[in-house]
C-alpha cells in the first residue's frame, strides 16, 4: 500500500498498550446484552446473552469448533456466554491490553482451556501455525487502523474494489482490510460485527429509525481519550471475498431477537422519554441500527 503511506492514519493501539480502558465509557452490545439482569435484555424476544445468541448462531452453522480464537474480547462477555453453548478444545484470547486481559481472565475463570495472549493480532496471526475453526472479531475491527481522506485514484493504485458509491475522498478501513489477508488460509469459520458505514437499514424501520448520513464513507466516532471508525461493510465482504471466504452479512435489527411490538414503535416514532424503559428502547435501538455484521466461511470447507 505505498500509495497510502503519506496519508494520516488512525490507530488506537496506543490507547490499548499505554493505558487502563474501560469500557463503560463506550456503549458496547455485548455490554447491553451481558446478562438476563441488563435492562436492555427486555428487548428481546428471546431473553438471551449476547454471547449465548451468537453461540447459537455458530452452532446452528458449524460443527462444534477446537480451536477458537476471540480478538479485542472486552471484559470476556461474549465468550462466557459463547462457551455456555459451544465447547471448543481452546480458546485463544488475543488482546493489545494487559489490563483487559486481566478483566477476561476474572469473567472466564471457570473454564480451563482458555490462553490468554498480549499481542498484536497480526503478530499473534503470523505466528500462529494452527488452524483457526472459529475466529470472533467482535465490535473491535473499527478500531484497527483507518487511513483518512484517500482520494480514489491512489486507491485504486492498490485495490481492484468498487468505489463507486464512495465520494471522491473517503476513509478507508486500512487495517480491517490487511486482517481479512493475515486470516486468508489461517481461519475456518469466522464472525465479524461492527458500526457499518454501508448499512441498509430493514424497510419496517425506515419510517422510525433516523438514518442522517451524508455519504457512506466510514466516519469517526470519537470516545474517551481515542477516536474509532465505522466500517465499510460492502467493501469488506467484497474484500473477503476475493480472498477465499464466502460471506453472509446481516444487520442487527435481523441478527437479534428484537421485539417489534407496538410499544417499541410508539417510542421510536415518537422519542418518547416518558419512562426509564423508553429511554432505554431509544438508547438501544438508535444505536445498533448502524451495526452489520458478517458470518466468514472458507471456501472448500
Amino acid at each position: 500500500m505505498t500509495s497510502l503511506n503519506n496519508y494520516q492514519k488512525n490507530n488506537t493501539a496506543a490507547y490499548y498498550k499505554d493505558l487502563k480502558p474501560d469500557l463503560l465509557h463506550e456503549m458496547t452490545i455485548c455490554q447491553c446484552l451481558s446478562s438476563k439482569d441488563s435492562p436492555y435484555i427486555k428487548l428481546l424476544t428471546k431473553e438471551e446473552s449476547y454471547g449465548e445468541l451468537i453461540g447459537n448462531l455458530i452452532k446452528s452453522k458449524i460443527a462444534t469448533p477446537k480451536i477458537v480464537v476471540e480478538i479485542g474480547g472486552g471484559y470476556g462477555t461474549l465468550m462466557n456466554g459463547l462457551l455456555k453453548v459451544i465447547k471448543p478444545d481452546k480458546i485463544f484470547m488475543v488482546d493489545l491490553s494487559s489490563h483487559l486481559l486481566e478483566r477476561q481472565r476474572g469473567t472466564l475463570n471457570n473454564f480451563k482451556n482458555i490462553e490468554f495472549i498480549n499481542s498484536d493480532i497480526f503478530d499473534f496471526l503470523e505466528n500462529f501455525d494452527k488452524k483457526i475453526d472459529l475466529f470472533i472479531c467482535n465490535e473491535v475491527i473499527g478500531d484497527l487502523e483507518t487511513t483518512i481522506e484517500v482520494s480514489k485514484s491512489d486507491f485504486e493504485k492498490d485495490f481492484d474494489l468498487d468505489t463507486s458509491y464512495l465520494p471522491d475522498t473517503f476513509n478507508l478501513n486500512t487495517g480491517a482490510l490487511k486482517l481479512v489477508k493475515s486470516i486468508n488460509g489461517k481461519v475456518k469459520f469466522g464472525f465479524i460485527s461492527e458500526h457499518s458505514s454501508t448499512f441498509e437499514l430493514p424497510s419496517k424501520y425506515k419510517d422510525i429509525i433516523n438514518d442522517d448520513r451524508k455519504n457512506l464513507s466510514p466516519r469517526e466516532i470519537k470516545l474517551f481519550g481515542h477516536s474509532e471508525f465505522t466500517i465499510n461493510f460492502k467493501m469488506l465482504v467484497e474484500y473477503l471475498e476475493q480472498n477465499n471466504f464466502y460471506t453472509t452479512k446481516k444487520h442487527f435489527f435481523d441478527l437479534l431477537p428484537l421485539r417489534d411490538d407496538q410499544l417499541i414503535r410508539f417510542v421510536l416514532a415518537s422519542h418518547s422519554n416518558q419512562t426509564d424503559f423508553h429511554e432505554i428502547i431509544n438508547e438501544f435501538y438508535n444505536h445498533i441500527f448502524e451495526y452489520e455484521s458478517i458470518l466468514i466461511q472458507e471456501k472448500g470447507n
